[in-house]
């Protein structure tokens, strides 16, 4: 497989702004090069997933986006209005075991699983291996790109000759902290009574965090077990694919390639690949498209520079008196806001959302 080098040192993507260049990117035998996108389901993890394999797309390759039937409706309306464009890409469908693993029927994407059963969740996932492999004996891509909380995919595709890169959706910068943190004795661990911040090691600036800002997890093993074979994955792939772009973050970027000692391609922003309000409504099924004319007129009427954009992700869960707090921080700051609160609070909205605040 000599053509995926040629493709990972020639796929620009700086000018992802920019209407697509007509050019294709060919396999060893004279075919459009097919690369697997293969992400975590949840939906901060499948929609820039979905971008990259459009960006991917635009630039003349065949991309494959791998789910679950429970995640179709989710990725295929994305995929419909790519190949509108002109452009490849399919979609492949593997079963999910949800009674193997312990949780209800039909919980096929983590924002489905109740808080209790989330590991059960992440192990789950290792059932994934058996039908993934098959598809790939069936297919034979040129490439697979999968999240992070796959690390099983890095040894199926090293068994089968073919190159695995992973893809963060965040940036260099938390990637560079999280290998400082989990690569040597943590530096919290030494901290004397009444020492409340430490410093990460080995950064290109000095970076202080607070203990309570490091999760504990000895004594979650389950999940630990689960970051340490994350880690063990990025060193058996090609290399990373990062979700941010060189002038945001040139040292951490420059750290991640020459400290760390990783190969790794900056992307992003992936979310650029999106033309218009239809393609980026598409990527995350009929509700992310709910009030989106609304917000963008809002967002018009504001001053430049002066919104706060305020997120946790799908995945996150406060309690009342949490959510109020941040209520009260986003109130004190004076700036307008929009704010994704999904499913949030241990109950009505009413209890915990302040008066005035949802227009």
């Amino acid at each position: 497989r000599v053509s995926h080098f040629f493709f990972l040192h020639n796929f620009d993507c700086s000018a992802v702004s920019s209407p697509p260049k007509a050019r294709s990117f060919m396999g060893s035998e004279g075919q459009s090069l097919e690369v697997f996108f293969f992400p975590f389901m949840a939906p901060g993890h499948m929609i820039p997933t979905l971008d990259l394999a459009r960006l991917f797309a635009s630039r003349g390759v065949t991309a494959t986006v791998v789910t679950t039937p429970g995640n179709a409706s989710l990725v295929q309306p994305a995929i419909d209005r790519a190949n509108q464009s002109g452009y490849r890409m399919r979609l492949l469908l593997i079963p999910f075991p949800s009674a193997k693993a312990g949780l209800p029927e039909g919980c096929e994407t983590a924002t489905s699983v109740p808080p209790e059963l989330r590991i059960n969740f992440l192990k789950s996932t290792a059932l994934l291996r058996d039908p993934f492999e098959q598809l790939l004996r069936d297919h034979s891509p040129d490439c697979i790109v999968s999240g992070a909380f796959f690390p099983w995919t890095a040894d199926v595709a090293r068994d089968l000759g073919i190159p695995r890169l992973v893809f963060h959706g965040t940036s260099f910068f938390s990637t560079c902290v999280s290998q400082s943190l989990t690569h040597q004795v943590p530096p919290y661990e030494s901290l004397q009574q009444g020492e409340e911040s430490f410093v990460v090691p080995g950064l290109p600036h000095r970076i202080e965090l607070l203990r309570t800002q490091t999760p504990d997890t000895r004594s979650m093993t389950d999940f630990q077990d689960m970051v340490n074979k994350m880690k063990e994955s990025e060193l058996k792939s090609f290399g990373m694919v990062v979700n941010s772009f060189y002038e945001l973050e040139p040292d951490y970027a420059q750290h991640y390639r020459s400290v760390v000692g990783r190969k790794a391609w900056h992307v992003g922003p992936v979310s650029l690949c999106n033309r218009d309000g239809v393609d980026a409504a598409n990527r995350g099924g009929s509700a992310s498209a709910d009030g989106g004319e609304y917000c963008l007129s809002w967002l018009g009427a504001q001053r430049p520079r002066s919104v706060l954009y305020v997120c946790f992700g799908s995945l996150a869960r406060f309690r009342n008196a949490q959510m109020r707090e941040i209520a009260a921080a986003i109130e004190a700051s004076g700036h307008p806001f929009i704010w994704i609160a999904r499913n949030a609070g241990d109950g009505e909205d009413s209890e915990w959302l302040p008066e005035g605040f949802e227009e």
